[in-house]
C-alpha cells in the first residue's frame, strides 16, 4: 500500500503494521518501529504485541502483523505531530528518531536499528 502523508491514522496504521517477514522477538524488543520512504522516517510507532502470523504458500517464512501506538507522523507540508497520550519515556526518542536519518540494509523491508545509527 505504501505510504502517503494524507493517509489517516488507520491507513497508515494498515500499510505499516501488516505482514511482514521479521523476527517478532527482535520487534517486540525494541519496541520503536519507524516507518521510512528513502531514509526520512515518516512515521514511528510504539509496538505492543503481534496479532498474528502465517506463512503464505508460496513462502517457507512466516510473516507477522503487528498491532501499536502511533507515537508521530508526518502530514502534508511534511509538519509533523506527536500525540498527546506518548508515554514520557518514548516522547524523546520519537522526536529524535523523526529529526534523524535512517539508513539500515536488511535484504527487506524490515531493517533492525543498532543504538547510534540514527544520524
Amino acid at each position: 500500500m505504501g505510504f502517503h502523508v494524507e493517509h489517516s491514522d488507520e491507513d497508515l496504521e494498515a500499510a505499516s503494521l501488516r505482514w511482514w517477514r521479521s523476527d517478532p522477538s527482535k520487534v517486540l524488543e525494541n519496541e520503536l518501529f519507524a516507518v521510512t520512504v528513502a531514509t526520512f522516517p515518516v512515521a514511528v510507532y510504539r509496538i505492543l504485541e503481534r496479532t498474528a502470523s502465517v506463512t503464505r504458500a508460496d513462502e517457507d517464512t512466516p510473516r507477522h502483523h503487528y498491532t501499536g501506538q502511533l507515537l508521530a507522523r508526518v502530514h502534508p507540508g511534511m509538519s509533523e505531530t506527536y500525540p498527546q497520550d506518548t508515554p514520557g519515556h518514548l516522547r524523546l526518542m520519537a522526536r529524535q528518531i523523526m529529526s534523524s536519518r535512517i539508513v539500515v540494509s536488511s535484504g527487506g523491508p524490515i531493517g533492525y536499528l543498532e543504538p547510534g545509527t540514527a544520524r
